[in-house]
């Protein structure tokens, strides 16, 4: 678990999506609330979501090639 802790907090510096504490916070996500990415792409927020928060995390994406990405 401390692995992928660390490799999101990474994610988060280098990518284009930070999903950070405080954005949790004022969005009051806890770890039984159910986060839900409509246009998921590559899941990068649900990644974080369910790492950084401990919630249920849900990406639904429908063009192909990124589920595929996705399942890999």
């Amino acid at each position: 678990f401390n692995l992928f802790q660390n490799i999101s907090r990474l994610i988060s510096k280098t990518g284009d999506f930070n999903f950070s504490e405080e954005k949790a916070e004022s969005y009051n996500m806890k770890s039984n609330s159910l986060f839900l990415d409509i246009g998921s792409g590559f899941g990068k927020p649900n990644f974080h979501a369910a790492l950084q928060v401990g919630c249920i995390s849900y990406g639904v994406e429908v063009v192909p090639a990124r589920v595929e990405f996705c399942k890999d």
